[in-house]
């Protein structure tokens, strides 16, 4: 945590934002982070917002794309210039059934296995799983992601121990490593 608001910590969350994204789980995300410590404060109690989160989208560059569903992503950060971020999420997806690695571009790969090596929470919401596969981080670990996606991981990641009847699920004592499943998991995830 890097930085402070009112003496609480802001927690720095880095959402990976790849054309593949899907844009609900990405703004879902931003959106519910963004408004702990302020939707309420505002809205409610009429007390000061003191945001506890601070959620920025990573690309593999900050040119603007269009996600999967076509809406218009801008990341304020590239894989090459990220500020430290204390939690590194992987967030809905959709990539081609039959070479889900062709969706990934391998800078966006490795900036994410790096963030893990450097003692970051790496997290994934439904199919984002497939990063952290690609990345390495499930390997002889739990893991669940979307039901669809149970024959895919059996056979290109058979080293991963899937748990779809998880919908959320730890793949390490530290709870540096979690995946959840379903396209609204983004959900649980963020609660």
């Amino acid at each position: 945590m890097t930085a402070s608001t009112a003496g609480n910590p802001i927690v720095r969350v880095a959402i990976v934002a790849i054309p593949a994204s899907t844009a609900s789980s990405l703004f879902g995300l931003r959106e519910t982070l963004n408004s702990v410590g302020v939707a309420f404060e505002t809205f409610i109690t009429k007390e000061p917002a003191a945001p506890r989160f601070d959620v920025f989208f990573v690309g593999t560059s900050t040119d603007a794309f269009a996600c999967v569903s076509g809406v218009e992503i801008r990341p304020e950060h590239s894989v090459d210039s990220a500020p430290e971020a204390d939690i590194v999420v992987s967030s809905g997806m959709v990539v081609p059934i039959t070479d889900p690695s062709s969706g990934f571009d391998p800078r966006m790969v490795e900036w994410v296995a790096a963030q893990h090596a450097a003692g970051k929470q790496v997290v994934s919401s439904c199919s984002g799983a497939l990063l952290l596969a690609e990345a390495g981080l499930l390997d002889g670990k739990e893991a669940t992601t979307h039901w669809v996606l149970r024959d895919l991981f059996r056979t290109l990641y058979p080293q991963i121990l899937l748990r779809l009847e998880r919908n959320l699920c730890c793949a390490d004592r530290e709870h540096r490593v979690v995946t959840t499943g379903g396209a609204t998991a983004w959900q649980e995830l963020a609660l």
